[in-house]
């Protein structure tokens, strides 16, 4: 269904207004086909300065997200700018100002994204010194 610029689509259940997004169901390789509709992940350029992660900022570390979700810090500090070359993230320790961020509560949650939770810990140092150079 197509009304004003806002379609309806079998894997959806609800309306999109596809005017506001060009790439929505769109191959990149191929624009003139249409795909099931996905999401556009923002390019990893300066990931490693882009802390805290995943939509809600649940997770304050590159090195917390590689680790599976219930390993994860459940609660950290947002508010202090140094930046940590180890973990590639923001310090998270309570300074004068910060943030109590508690990962309990729903819409907080840090779960899901279980991507290279299985790596070892030097591939996963060896991927967070890479993303370091992007």
């Amino acid at each position: 269904m197509n009304c004003c610029g806002v379609q309806t689509h079998d894997a959806l259940p609800f309306p999109v207004n596809t005017s506001l997004w060009p790439w929505y169901g769109r191959s990149f390789d191929n624009p003139g086909a249409t795909q099931t509709p996905r999401y556009k992940a923002r390019p990893l350029n300066g990931i490693w300065a882009s802390a805290p992660y995943l939509h809600n900022g649940s997770v304050p570390t590159l090195w917390d997200l590689l680790n599976p979700a219930k390993e994860r810090r459940a609660v950290f500090y947002i508010g202090s700018h140094d930046f940590d070359p180890e973990k590639v993230g923001l310090v998270t320790n309570k300074v004068p100002g910060s943030f109590r961020f508690d990962a309990a509560p729903q819409g907080n949650w840090s779960n899901g994204h279980e991507f290279g939770t299985s790596l070892s810990p030097d591939e996963k140092t060896s991927l967070l010194e890479f993303l370091k150079t992007l």
